[in-house]
């Protein structure tokens, strides 16, 4: 069915509200598409613009689409443990902000999806990841210069503006968010560089902790480790 869901994409794109554009201040042109007449010539087409316009592949990069489908298939690995096992790597992430096409999903069996436990971030970093330059008031203020001073070795990661890119949707909220990927190793040296000016209370707060599994008396567990503790049943 690609085919027909790109076809009704690109007349949508074609009557208005599916092109790429910047929120607030900045605007672009719609992305062009080929001619009608160039889809009825070959029609596979729409697979070459997807991923040359969306991804950035050549038409002809076959291990680069081979790529994508990999690191997807990582991500579903990862929900999957995730939700069975708890977490089964703690700075994998997916690498771009598009799937492969549903057409590139195969030979699946032959893709290594193990990963790597690797550490969680400490808790200020972490929020450092995952916040805007809006909500910096939320973390303790030498982390605030890091996303709010342009002398920051990580500014770059707090845009002001960014583009959204509606891919075939009406609403911005449905739009896909365009921003930078955090750069783990450089966050983590700029961290490193200012945690002597935190106080002993957000030094406290930036500590990892331990996890207590609390499970009724005789549970029995699938080998990992676990507090086990016995719960009073309510008066």
């Amino acid at each position: 069915m690609e085919p027909a869901v790109f076809e009704k994409k690109r007349n949508r794109a074609a009557g208005g509200g599916g092109g790429r554009y910047d929120r607030r201040r900045q605007r672009a042109a719609p992305q062009a598409g080929a001619s009608l007449d160039a889809y009825q010539r070959d029609k596979s087409l729409y697979k070459k613009e997807y991923y040359l316009q969306k991804v950035g592949l050549h038409p002809k990069d076959a291990d680069g689409r081979r790529h994508l489908a990999h690191a997807f298939c990582s991500g579903l690995a990862w929900c999957l443990a995730y939700y069975h096992r708890g977490c089964a790597s703690w700075d994998w992430y997916y690498p771009d902000f598009y799937g492969p096409l549903a057409s590139d999903l195969k030979d699946l069996e032959s893709l290594d999806l193990s990963l790597q436990l690797g550490a969680p971030f400490p808790p200020l970093a972490q929020l450092l990841s995952v916040l805007p330059p809006q909500s910096a008031k939320l973390v303790p203020p030498p982390y605030q210069e890091l996303m709010l001073s342009p002398t920051s070795p990580v500014f770059d990661a707090y845009p002001a503006d960014f583009a959204l890119d509606l891919n075939g949707k009406r609403a911005e909220w449905e739009a896909i968010a365009l921003l930078p990927f955090i750069d783990e190793k450089r966050l983590l040296a700029a961290v490193a560089d200012i945690d002597d000016q935190l106080s002993e209370a957000e030094q406290a707060r930036n500590v990892l902790g331990e996890d207590l599994h609390y499970r009724p008396s005789g549970y029995v567990t699938d080998g990992h480790k676990t507090v086990e503790a016995d719960i009073a049943a309510p008066p």
